[in-house]
Order: C-alpha cells, then structure tokens, then sequence
C-alpha cells in the first residue's frame, strides 16, 4: 500500500492510504473519506481491505464516514449478500455513512442493500458531495 500526504499544509490526519480500490484518508478527528478509484470493481475483497484500513484510521474511535463511487461501476453480486458492518466493533463506532454514488443503477443497489442490511447507524445515498458533507457534519455533532 502506498501512503503519501495529499496536500504539504494538511495536518498528519491527512495521510492517504491506497487500497487496490480506493484512496482512504481520515480528514479530520471524526471523518474518514473513501473515494473509489475510477474503473475499479465494486467487490467484497475490496471492500474488506477498505474496512482494514478505516479501522486502523479511526483506532476504535467512534466516526463518520463519506464514500465516493463516480460513474457507473460493476458490481460483484456476493457484495448484495455480505454485511459489511456485521462486527460488534464496527458498530459501536461507525456512526453514520454517507454515499456519494452516480448514474441510477448504484444508488438504487445501495438502497436495496441497506434495506437487506440496516445497520445500527444512520447511511444516506446523495448525488451531490457537498450535500453529502453538509448531512455528516450534522451527523458527526458531538462525537470527539
């Protein structure tokens, strides 16, 4: 995994790691960022190395977390028949997810797994990044 800062004025919260799907990096103290690179495929084995590295992000501290998707991905169905958050430790942490997603066929994926899924936390699906942001900031009140 390659880890590199994003930007020389950022705190040290603003490391990014590299997964073979996404870019991970905890932008502040109760925020962790995904954005899936551009052409990967949405599978299991990329979303449990995703998970790894928020887990080692956020150190068992509760959190928010934003997913970024642009544009229209595959999709492995065993991803439709694997709760991501099932573990005891993910839920007394994970507070709320937002997901950015493009096009109509991943939104409407993502709805119909959180309702095959619901998780103990708030999750939303939005079209705009900044609306997404702006319904976190509002979720991540009060953690620390």
């Amino acid at each position: 995994m390659a880890e590199y800062l994003v930007n020389s004025n950022m705190t040290a919260l603003h490391v990014t790691k590299e997964t073979s799907a996404a870019f991970i990096t905890r932008t502040g103290p109760v925020l962790i960022e995904t954005h899936f690179k551009p052409d990967v495929s949405i599978s299991p084995e990329g979303i449990y190395e995703n998970i790894a590295v928020r887990r080692e992000m956020c150190d068992g501290k509760p959190h928010v977390m934003l997913s970024v998707i642009s544009g229209e991905r595959d999709l492995d169905p065993a991803v439709m028949r694997t709760d991501f958050f099932n573990l005891p430790k993910d839920r007394a942490v994970v507070k709320a997810i937002a997901l950015v997603l493009d096009g109509v066929f991943l939104p409407a994926v993502a709805q119909m797994y959180f309702s095959y899924f619901p998780q103990t936390f708030r999750t939303e699906v939005f079209s705009s990044e900044a609306d997404a942001r702006a319904w976190l900031a509002a979720e991540a009140e009060g953690l620390k």
